[in-house]
């Protein structure tokens, strides 16, 4: 499989679309195997870098619908989400076998208490070096990153940036930060991560237009980022 690590042009914005997973999240919403082939056909079409179908570890619909979209989508790349563990890890592997561009994006809460850092960040050492001895297009993602303690945010980037995540997303999890608070989080990451530049950095923000446009704002004044969220 071939894969994105960094972008050809340092000041390309990456677009990432989890409608296919986050959009069935919202009550009421379901959509079929054949929806999803006509939305991540016209995804492709329209240009978007990448699109995470679902969650195979946990759904056999989801697991299942990533081979069939795999098979017909040759430019964009496919990915499955999963936690740190080895069995959902392994799944999304299977899932995206037959994607011309395949990615793992695996996720670590890192808002813990301090006697469990370093428990956690062995756990991120370990999912980070079985997704790239599956993969080699790996995301991980900070869940929580805003109400984690920065030291161990920073430590535990470094961690999955050196066992060879090639993106690195800061979500704002539960939607609470505001543009301001957003930027100054990056900003920290930038300035205190010294292998920072060995990753795309992402951000992934559940929030109100308004609020997310003005993060995004934000956040591509200071790094290389791409945005990823709903359509």
């Amino acid at each position: 499989m071939k894969n994105l690590t960094k972008p050809e042009n340092p000041l390309k914005v990456i677009l990432f679309d989890t409608t296919m997973r986050d959009g069935e999240l919202t009550p009421g919403v379901k959509m079929n195997v054949q929806q999803k082939i006509r939305l991540a056909k016209l995804l492709e079409t329209i240009g978007v870098d990448v699109f995470e179908v679902g969650y195979p570890g946990q759904y056999t619909k989801d697991f299942d619908e990533i081979v069939t979209i795999a098979k017909q989508i040759k430019k964009s790349i496919i990915c499955g989400i999963a936690s740190f563990k080895r069995e959902e890890i392994l799944r999304v592997a299977e899932a995206i076998k037959p994607a011309n561009r395949g990615r793992i994006h695996t996720y670590t809460s890192v808002n813990i208490p301090s006697h469990r850092e370093a428990d956690i960040l062995a756990t991120i050492n370990d999912s980070i070096s079985l997704c790239r001895n599956l993969c080699d297009d790996v995301e991980w993602s900070a869940f929580d990153a805003p109400r984690s303690h920065p030291d161990f945010l920073c430590q535990a980037i470094e961690v999955a940036i050196r066992q060879g995540a090639t993106t690195i997303n800061i979500p704002d999890s539960l939607g609470l930060e505001s543009p301001a608070s957003f930027a100054k989080l990056m900003q920290m990451i930038v300035n205190r991560v010294p292998t920072i530049d060995q990753a795309v950095l992402s951000v992934h923000f559940d929030t109100p237009r308004p609020t997310s446009e003005g993060i995004l704002s934000s956040a591509t004044h200071l790094t290389i980022i791409y945005p990823y969220g709903n359509t």
